[in-house]
C-alpha cells in the first residue's frame, strides 16, 4: 500500500507489450547512453488504483452502508449490540466522528470508520497496556490554544472499521482525514483480537502489548500522527544538541 511509483526498464527492440503499454509512460531520458538502449517507463500507482475518497458520513449514507455492514465481508472490527449507526452518523461532534469512503470513479460507498476521543478510554489504555514507548500517549509537541479544552486527552479511538476486501490495499486512506477530525490528538488505536490476521490499515500501527500478568481477550494497535508526515532529512548542525538529547532521553 506504499508504493506510489513503479519503474520498468524495456528495450527499445522489445516494443510496446500490453499490459504494460496501457498503464505505462516513457521517462524523457536526460541524455544519451550506450550502456541501455531502451526506455525507463514509469507508472504512478493511482492511475491503477485511485485512491479513495474520504469524507465525512451522513445520516442519507446508513441506507447504503447497512447491507455491507451486514454481509460482514470487510468488518475488520466487532459490530457488537450497542453498535447504533444512524446515530452514530447523526450525532457527530469533536470527539465523535464517523468516515466514509468513495470509490473515486462510481462514488459508490466502499469503507467506513467509526471513532471517538474519550480520557476514559485514553487511561484504560496507558493502564493495561505497556504503552512506555509513547510515553503513555503524553504530548509530544505544544498543543494548540483551541485545543486546550480537550485537556489530557492526546488520542481517538477507531471503534469500527470496514472496507470492502477489493479496495483493502487502500485502507492508510482513512488516517490522515481522521487525524484531521481530531486536530488535538496525536495517536490513534484499535482493539482487536491478538492473533489478528494481517490487514492492511494495521501496515502503520505497531502491536502494543499489555502488561506483565495480564489477560485481555483484545490486543491493541497504535499509530502515530506523525509517522504520516513526509521526512525531511538533513545533515545535523550544532543547533539539534538540544532537541535531540530530549528525543534520545525519551527512549530511555
Amino acid at each position: 500500500p506504499d508504493t506510489d511509483h513503479v519503474l520498468f526498464a524495456l528495450y527499445r527492440e522489445a516494443g510496446p507489450v500490453s499490459p504494460i503499454s496501457d498503464y505505462f509512460s516513457a521517462l524523457p531520458e536526460r541524455a544519451p547512453t550506450d550502456v541501455f538502449q531502451g526506455d525507463v517507463l514509469w507508472s504512478p500507482r493511482e492511475h491503477v488504483i485511485p485512491d479513495l475518497v474520504i469524507r465525512k458520513g451522513k445520516v442519507e449514507d446508513y441506507d447504503d452502508l447497512m447491507p455491507l455492514l451486514l454481509a460482514e465481508v470487510g468488518v475488520l472490527t466487532e459490530m457488537g449490540d450497542d453498535f447504533y449507526l444512524e446515530e452514530l452518523l447523526e450525532h457527530q461532534d469533536a470527539v465523535h466522528c464517523v468516515l466514509v469512503a468513495e470509490d473515486a470513479e462510481t462514488g459508490e460507498i466502499v469503507g467506513l470508520m467509526c471513532m471517538s476521543s474519550s480520557l476514559d478510554d485514553q487511561q484504560y489504555f496507558v493502564k493495561h497496556f505497556n504503552t512506555e514507548p509513547y510515553q503513555k500517549l503524553k504530548r509530544w509537541h505544544q498543543r494548540h490554544e483551541k485545543d486546550q479544552a480537550h485537556g489530557n486527552k492526546n488520542s481517538f479511538q477507531i471503534d469500527f472499521f470496514y472496507l470492502n476486501v477489493e479496495y483493502e490495499c487502500r485502507a492508510t486512506d482513512f488516517l490522515r482525514p481522521a487525524f484531521k477530525e481530531f486536530p488535538f490528538a496525536e495517536y490513534a488505536y484499535i482493539r482487536l483480537p491478538h492473533s489478528i490476521p494481517d490487514h492492511a490499515l494495521l501496515s502503520k500501527f505497531q502491536y502494543v502489548p499489555l502488561k506483565q500478568g495480564l489477560t485481555l481477550k483484545q490486543g491493541c494497535f497504535v499509530v502515530c500522527r506523525y509517522i504520516l508526515d513526509d521526512l525531511e532529512v538533513r545533515k545535523a548542525q550544532p543547533d539539534d544538541v538540544a532537541r535531540l538529547a530530549h528525543l534520545l532521553s525519551a527512549q530511555t
